[in-house]
């Protein structure tokens, strides 16, 4: 009986599930699915690149412009080092414009600020450069120009510095095509201002 039972098992055949493969109608759905998320993943990668390079360049104005703000205060530090060192005849602001206007400025060096044009006029001429050492200068020779422009306006207490016991200061970078007027200096116009008074002492606060 035990031997009989076991050879019917042994004859015995396993069915194993039959296999298929997908359906052309699956197949076109998947199809459909996946060209309306691609283009989606594509924007949305886009978007990220898009807004990360924003953001870079929103740092790198913010940076360039309190340059621009520290190319004046040096200039005020240095004379009153010299004053200090016993030079009397030495103003607080020299080596900047005497008066207050609508002149916008840019270094000339690290000693002294000149005046250049007028602040809604000829933007491109105020570009920033490159130079080999990686640092931003207004200098054309051997730098690499960039797609930002700065411009430094000044501005005294009582319109002359001979009078005046603090002066205004205003840095604004651009990274707009076409630099917006001054009053129009804010991000959506690809825009950076900072603003600070500098005092005849190095006390700014």
């Amino acid at each position: 009986m035990y031997k009989k039972n076991r050879k019917k098992r042994k004859n015995k055949k396993v069915y194993q599930p039959m296999r298929r493969g997908f359906s052309m109608a699956e197949v076109m759905i998947s199809v459909f699915i996946l060209s309306l998320t691609i283009p989606v993943i594509f924007m949305l990668m886009a978007g990220s690149i898009r807004h990360s390079n924003e953001a870079r360049d929103q740092i790198i104005a913010s940076q360039l412009a309190q340059g621009g703000i520290e190319l004046v205060k040096n200039i005020r530090d240095n004379n009153l080092a010299k004053i200090i060192a016993g030079n009397p005849d030495i103003n607080v602001f020299d080596n900047l414009p005497t008066t207050s206007s609508n002149t916008c400025r840019i270094a000339q060096g690290m000693d002294k600020i000149d005046e250049y044009g007028d602040c809604q006029s000829k933007p491109n001429d105020k570009i920033l450069y490159i130079n080999s050492d990686g640092f931003y200068v207004h200098n054309v020779s051997g730098s690499t120009k960039t797609k930002f422009k700065r411009r430094i306006k000044l501005e005294y207490e009582n319109y002359n510095l001979s009078n005046s016991d603090y002066l205004t200061v205003t840095s604004q970078v651009s990274w707009k095509a076409v630099s917006p007027w001054l009053s129009d200096c804010n991000l959506a116009n690809q825009c950076v201002e900072i603003k600070t008074k500098l005092y005849k002492t190095q006390d700014d606060s």
